[in-house]
């Protein structure tokens, strides 16, 4: 018996320019453990609590400040805001959500910005990350420049620039005369 199948092909990877990449010692499970960058690149970083590093994985985290050679896809209207983090390693499976810092642009009134996994598998390859601490006005006073969110799971992440929705609209209501 002859099964086909088709499989849907992964694009090839886009070409990056590495600006900076830092390995860090294996993390003993039981201990919370930060992992940050430094000077031109400090407030990139990831906060691993205590019992989220999977027993037994002995790879050690990296972090790998990049930029692509050319935009990948994007949804309509939206643009990546700063450098792109890889955090490794690639494709561990954390046991709770792990706190993740990348570097934000110059912010924009009128958009917001949250933290985004690059999934080169889905179209548009972008997966929001969800948090409290996942979204930024672009018309903030004292900008920050970097932005937190929450994943499971080391990918490359990057911050997204997307138009703010509109305001709800306003009903007045008037007195009879």
């Amino acid at each position: 018996t002859t099964v086909n199948v088709t499989v849907a092909a992964t694009p090839p990877p886009i070409p990056r320019t590495v600006k900076a990449r830092k390995t860090f010692p294996v993390p003993d499970p039981a201990q919370e453990f930060s992992m940050q960058m430094e000077g031109e690149f400090a407030g990139i970083g990831a906060t691993i609590p205590a019992g989220a590093w999977p027993a037994g994985d002995t790879r050690p985290p990296t972090i790998s400040v990049f930029t692509f050679a050319e935009q990948p896809e994007m949804p309509e209207g939206a643009q990546i805001s700063g450098d792109m983090v890889d955090f490794g390693p690639d494709g561990i499976v954390f046991n709770s959500p792990v706190a993740v810092s990348v570097p934000l642009g110059t912010l924009r009134s009128g958009f917001l910005y949250r933290v985004h996994k690059y999934d080169a598998s889905v179209s548009p390859p972008w997966v929001e990350k969800m948090g409290s601490r996942s979204a930024i006005d672009g018309s903030a006073a004292n900008p920050p420049t970097s932005i937190t969110g929450e994943t499971t799971s080391f990918s490359p992440y990057g911050a997204i620039e997307s138009p703010a929705p509109p305001p709800p609209p306003t009903r007045l209501y008037g007195r009879k005369s």
